[in-house]
């Protein structure tokens, strides 16, 4: 109990602490994180996925759905509070959890935060570390409001409509403004147009285009300076090149296999951003690099 008090004590200070988990903030120099997604209870993942994600790192972000629902059960410590635990020493690091759809579902979905030792049941916050400023948003459910409403669930409108005034203070922040680098991650991404299976083989997928949340939230990234976004939720690893329409690259983490028709595969997605530029690599179980590329802030 008290190691997991600790852990969970490390989690909150990780948005103001200078010195996480072993690695000291070159600020200015160079910030990296690993994000693992959608791995929906498959507990090996974690160790296999780590054991090729090279050296420690600044922090870690759970990228959403790593549970299939919220149950009653205490599985919830199992799943989740323990995979973080353990990843959090492997890489030396803090873990950011970022709330997927599926962690809105089950009948103990709205005490999730309590479980998580948070204050107060929001899922979206903002941090800085060496001169990269990085926000982490609630995409919230994939389903229809009045679906939820009908469950007896919670009104998601009033909590998205909270969300986006806090992102749109956020971006107009001079926190937000003087970063070199900008950093969203969010469950559900906005519109991809690439989702590939090789960096060269792509697959035209359009996806998660009428989730209310991504749209609302990306129409205050758009405008905002925003260098990339790192997502989850299609199972498909991608890096979606910036658009006319969207002027940043999208970078869609990988998961576990739910549908025959798509090469879907669980992945690390590393990253390493220095001054002017940051890059990306996606990592299988078996070790193999799925695809990597460099990209220009």
């Amino acid at each position: 109990m008290n190691s997991r008090r600790s852990f969970l004590k490390g989690i909150l200070a990780a948005g103001v602490a200078p010195y996480l988990g072993g690695c000291l903030l070159r600020r200015g120099e160079a910030v990296s994180f690993a994000m693992f997604n959608d791995v929906h209870e498959h507990l090996d993942y974690f160790a296999k996925l780590a054991a090729h994600g090279g050296d420690a790192c600044d922090f870690a972000v759970f990228a959403g759905d790593i549970l299939n629902d919220v149950r009653a059960d205490g599985s919830m410590e199992r799943l989740l509070v323990e995979p973080m635990s353990g990843v959090s020493r492997r890489f030396g690091a803090p873990v950011h959890f970022v709330r997927g759809n599926h962690e809105t579902r089950g009948p103990e979905a709205g005490g999730l935060w309590r479980s998580l030792g948070y204050a107060e049941p929001v899922y979206y916050s903002a941090k800085t570390l060496g001169g990269v400023r990085f926000v982490f948003l609630d995409t919230c459910e994939s389903r229809p409001n009045e679906q939820l409403a009908r469950e007896g669930r919670a009104n998601f409108d009033e909590y998205l409509g909270a969300e986006k005034a806090w992102l749109e203070r956020e971006i107009a922040s001079g926190a937000w403004r003087e970063a070199h680098a900008r950093i969203a991650f969010m469950h559900i991404p906005p519109p991809v147009r690439n989702v590939d299976r090789t960096s060269s083989d792509r697959v035209p997928v359009l996806r998660s285009t009428r989730v209310k949340a991504v749209l609302a939230l990306q129409d205050a990234l758009l405008s905002a300076g925003t260098t990339a976004v790192f997502a989850g939720h299609i199972h498909m690893g991608s890096f979606d090149m910036p658009t006319d329409e969207r002027p940043y690259p999208v970078i869609v983490g990988g998961g576990s296999r739910v549908d025959p028709v798509y090469p879907t595969e669980p992945l690390l997605t590393r990253c390493n951003i220095v001054r002017g530029e940051f890059v990306v690599r996606q990592i299988s179980l078996d070790g193999s690099i799925r695809r990597e590329r460099r990209f220009t802030i």
